[in-house]
């Protein structure tokens, strides 16, 4: 067993390789706002500083969240690919609470955008003012992939039925 990263583990069993990306693992995540801020967060927490070019933090962004427990469903659905073995070391990698955030973008209004893990689905973004305060909420369809915000559009990758991508604009609405 070789680890590699914080949530990719690799196997050799006879002459065969095994491969998985663990979910839920702690890791962090960096988005550049158009004026060259970088916006850094650790997934474990709602909480991202803002740096400058020099790697200073200048802003700090907080909300308290509850970290949901990672389901039978959401074990069952990713162990489900996986057998014997690595099976079972898969499963005594995985978590048993979800990170908070997903993922995080910046948009030319220098929006932040957080996606976060919810209870059901990881569609859910929460979006903060340059000031650090809530704008509000979004939530795309499921498979859909935020890409960029430009002004009020979302511009996204989603998959049909047939796992099929295609690019999908949303007006963003206040």
């Amino acid at each position: 067993l070789t680890t590699m990263g914080n949530a990719s583990i690799m196997s050799q069993s006879g002459g065969a390789f095994n491969f998985a990306v663990v979910p839920f693992m702690e890791t962090e995540h960096l988005a550049v706002s158009p004026d060259g801020y970088i916006y850094k967060a650790n997934n474990l927490e709602f909480r991202i500083e803002k740096l400058n070019a020099d790697l200073e933090t200048v802003k700090v962004y907080e909300l308290p969240w509850t970290r949901q427990p990672v389901s039978d469903k959401d074990a069952t659905d990713f162990l489900d690919n996986y057998e014997g073995n690595f099976r079972n070391t898969l499963r005594g990698l995985l978590p048993e609470i979800k990170p908070v955030i997903r993922t995080i973008r910046v948009s030319d209004q220098n929006e932040v955008w957080v996606q976060v893990y919810g209870a059901e689905d990881n569609v859910t973004w929460i979006v903060l003012n340059e000031d650090g305060s809530v704008k509000g909420s979004v939530k795309f369809p499921e498979r859909t992939n935020l890409h960029h915000i430009r002004g009020n559009k979302a511009y996204t990758v989603s998959l049909d039925e047939f796992d099929v991508p295609r690019i999908v604009v949303f007006e963003v609405t206040s």
